[in-house]
């Protein structure tokens, strides 16, 4: 299904992807959060949203 497929690279661990660990924490700098910080539940929504 490439829906699924589409869906899933959005999460993939590549720079590019929209929710990579790579996107997560350069959102998270802009958000005052460095890098080795813990990004709670909270965190994680403020900087995804």
């Amino acid at each position: 299904d490439p829906i699924y497929w589409e869906i899933l690279n959005m999460f993939i661990d590549k720079r590019h992807s929209s929710y990579s660990i790579h996107q997560i924490v350069q959102m998270g700098d802009s958000e005052g959060k460095s890098v080795g910080q813990w990004f709670g539940p909270n965190t994680i929504a403020q900087v995804l949203r």
